[in-house]
């Protein structure tokens, strides 16, 4: 894996992400995001809702069958997983959890922080060679 400094995702993806993650307030929502990387730039082309199989409000964890069936889908496109997005109950800085499990998926992790209806931030980041890095979000 190569290191990432940005991720290009849509306005309406960014907000669809958003508003569900304020939506589902009580459990953390997740899914992936489907595209290219290209000169250190994650492209989203695609973003796709997954259920959270542990329903929890501080975990998730995205069915290993819609996983596969996700890369397979994405690689006959010519695409991939370039990313990883879920919710949290407060900030958008990864967890430690969240920290553990990029080792194995070392993609950009796409985090919104919901405090509330109101008030939520989003960030992204990705483990690069054993540290936890920021990748700048633009939106098209």
């Amino acid at each position: 894996m190569q290191i990432i400094e940005k991720i290009k995702i849509s306005k309406k993806d960014l907000r669809k992400i958003i508003e569900e993650s304020i939506k589902n307030l009580g459990i953390e929502i997740c899914g992936l995001l489907i595209g290219k990387i290209e000169n250190k730039t994650a492209i989203v082309k695609k973003i796709k809702f997954t259920p959270n199989v542990s329903e929890s409000p501080i975990l998730f964890t995205i069915d290993p069958l819609t996983l596969y069936e996700t890369y397979m889908e994405a690689e006959k496109r010519g695409e991939e997983i370039i990313g990883i997005f879920h919710s949290h109950p407060s900030s958008s800085q990864p967890s430690a959890i969240d920290i553990e499990y990029m080792k194995l998926n070392p993609i950009v992790w796409l985090i919104i922080g919901i405090r509330n209806k109101e008030h939520y931030e989003v960030s992204a980041w990705q483990l690069f060679e054993g540290k936890i890095q920021p990748v700048e979000i633009v939106e098209e």
